[in-house]
């Protein structure tokens, strides 16, 4: 009997089908059903009726689904309790998870800044996608997570515990494209002509960002999707090589705007401003932690 295969059972549960739960699970389907075939001969019974569309559990699978929710919520409070009460102390090291671009371009130089009024800090980054970082965060694997403020809607499924934010930085989506040999953009965003797109997609926030308040504004109807990632640095590399025009951080960017291996594609108006946000569990300060968090929140309101 394997803890996995409880939260196999747990996933088709929620999602009523084989396929789906194999992808919330991030295993193939064929050894999701082999982990539930295992599960059902533990316990003696069927636990899934594979006759009915959606499937569903059995009532003892519904039973055992129950039980294991309880067990696995009783068995994260007393692992993150005894985490808390035996390391947290002791912590030296402040875990961090940021996206890519705030990784690199803005956490460097927002740390020292920290250090010189509240001293030395050790420090850890975890540098991920946006998905990662938030898991990072929910699972109480960082202690703090410094994200564009737009991951508010990725908190949105599953996340329960307390939190709070301090706004620590700014930036914003600037419109970007490879420069013509006289400098100039290579594609117009103003203009009506087609408009070839490197975006991070509708399901990344950022690229939410762009479709609800920048889509509307360009005058082109001829948007051409080019090439679509939720990875800043990749959105990069393929807006460098001049196929498209793409919204991105100008943090990110700014540095090959000096160096002229980039444009801008389009006015103020295109832009959109981000704030950069601290996020902290309220309920999991401790020590260190603790020190820091209250230092940025005194110097916010100094």
């Amino acid at each position: 009997m394997n803890i996995d295969w409880f939260k196999d059972l747990q996933a088709i549960e929620q999602t009523g089908s084989f396929s789906k739960a194999s992808g919330l699970r991030n295993i193939s389907q064929p050894a999701l059903t082999k982990r539930i075939k295992a599960l059902e001969e533990w316990a003696e019974q069927p636990l899934v009726d594979r006759n009915k569309r959606p499937v569903s559990l059995t009532s003892a699978g519904h039973a055992l689904c129950s039980t294991c929710a309880e067990f696995f919520e009783t068995l994260e409070h007393q692992r993150l309790d005894l985490l808390n009460r035996t390391a947290a102390n002791k912590q030296t090291v402040i875990r961090f998870a940021a996206q890519h671009s705030i990784a690199w371009h803005f956490f460097p130089d927002w740390l020292r800044q920290i250090e010189l009024q509240f001293g030395p800090v050790s420090t850890r980054m975890r540098a991920e996608d946006l998905t990662e970082c938030v898991n990072s965060f929910t699972e109480q694997e960082v202690n703090f997570l410094l994200a564009y403020d737009v991951v508010d809607a990725a908190f949105s499924h599953g996340f329960t515990a307390e939190f709070e934010s301090l706004v620590v930085g700014e930036d914003m989506l600037v419109p970007v494209c490879a420069p013509d040999d006289q400098g100039c953009p290579v594609f117009d965003c103003n203009s009506k002509k087609l408009l070839p797109l490197i975006s991070y997609g509708q399901a990344s926030p950022l690229g939410d960002l762009f479709e609800r308040h920048v889509r509307p504004k360009l005058l082109s109807e001829n948007i051409q999707l080019i090439y679509e990632n939720p990875m800043s640095s990749t959105l990069l590399n393929w807006t460098l090589k001049g196929v498209g025009v793409c919204w991105l951080p100008h943090r990110l960017v700014r540095a090959e705007i000096s160096n002229k291996h980039l444009v801008l594609a389009g006015g103020r108006d295109l832009c959109v401003d981000l704030n950069i946000s601290l996020f902290s569990h309220s309920n999991a300060r401790f020590g260190l932690v603790q020190e820091v968090w209250r230092h940025l929140v005194a110097a916010q309101h100094a």
